[in-house]
């Protein structure tokens, strides 16, 4: 390839002048970008790339799923929590309304009824 510097006249009049054609290089930088990927067990697009497609693919389904909105229903009392009655979480971690936690309330000690723990 370097010999083309060479030849007289130039590159531009040569038979081999279209070996510099921009578009070759394009091709081949794609070629040797494919075969190194499959050569490591790679894909040839980005990680990212693949990730951003997916979800934006998946996106018009998502929103056509009718929306709910969450809510919390005590499990003690089984009753809806509400504004008035809101969920409250003791110290082990559960949850519970806040009608039930003044039923368990024990002279300022709540002793949860799922685990051990005060």
């Amino acid at each position: 390839m370097g010999s083309l510097l060479y030849t007289e006249g130039g590159i531009e009049t040569s038979a081999y002048q279209d070996l510099i054609d921009p578009q070759h290089w394009a091709d081949i930088c794609d070629v040797f970008t494919k075969e190194a990927c499959s050569l490591m067990g790679l894909s040839k697009e980005s990680p990212l790339a693949i990730t951003v497609d997916a979800g934006c693919r998946a996106l018009p389904a998502l929103n056509s799923i009718r929306q709910f909105h969450s809510l919390f229903a005590c499990p003690i009392l089984r009753a809806q929590c509400t504004k008035t009655n809101p969920p409250m979480r003791l110290e082990c971690g559960h949850v519970i309304s806040n009608d039930a936690l003044k039923r368990l309330t024990i002279s300022n000690k709540v002793k949860c009824p799922y685990c051990p723990q005060e």
